[in-house]
């Protein structure tokens, strides 16, 4: 589990306090990283309603992913849109009561979902991008990756129901991942292959 190389003084990360983008380096290290198990992690607070179909996951704007040397792997923007998009519709209250709430804090109806949003609340969400679908593990050996999260207005992501204006932020956000560490044979092999080229079909 990392925490962001740009973490802020108190440790939060909003669009509208100055501070939109959050970025992760995952360090080059003999092992491989299995993408489908990145998760996001981070405490909301919220004043105001987020999408009742994809929950807080519309605070992303535009997900980056590329290596240490600034070669981009996967650029999406407008990602929560994007996710409106891609994102199964639920067919029963178990389908919001699972996945969808545990993962993005949907909600079965409105009310529901401000009230989870008004509250700070722990989130652990995967990343719905071609390269963090996948579970074909990648060597870390070749590449260091940066994921750059950006941020989306109050205004864009939020439907009020209260009065003030609307407002979040996340605060304890970390990065947390699976690496497949080989045996000892399989690492010094790695160690040696620090150069080479990966294919990626988006």
């Amino acid at each position: 589990e990392i925490t962001p190389i740009n973490n802020t003084n108190d440790g939060q990360f909003s669009h509208d306090s100055g501070s939109p983008q959050i970025v992760f380096q995952i360090a080059k290290q003999a092992g491989f990283l299995v993408p489908n198990s990145v998760r996001v992690n981070f405490d909301v607070t919220s004043v105001g309603s987020f999408s009742q179909s994809i929950g807080v996951a519309s605070v992303f704007n535009q997900v980056t992913l590329s290596t240490h040397e600034g070669q981009t792997i996967e650029n999406i923007k407008n990602y929560n849109q994007f996710l409106s998009t891609v994102m199964p519709i639920p067919h029963s209250s178990d389908d919001f009561c699972t996945t969808l709430q545990s993962k993005f804090l949907v909600g079965s109806s409105q009310e529901m979902t401000s009230l989870i949003n008004t509250q700070k609340t722990g989130v652990s969400m995967p990343l719905m991008t071609g390269f963090m679908n996948s579970n074909i593990p990648v060597p870390l050996n070749m590449l260091g990756l940066e994921l750059n999260l950006e941020l989306a207005p109050s205004s864009l992501c939020l439907k009020e129901v209260v009065p003030n204006p609307n407002s979040y932020h996340l605060e304890n956000v970390s990065l947390s991942y699976d690496v497949l560490i080989p045996n000892e044979e399989g690492m010094e092999a790695m160690r040696k292959l620090s150069k080479g080229q990966i294919s990626y079909n988006s």
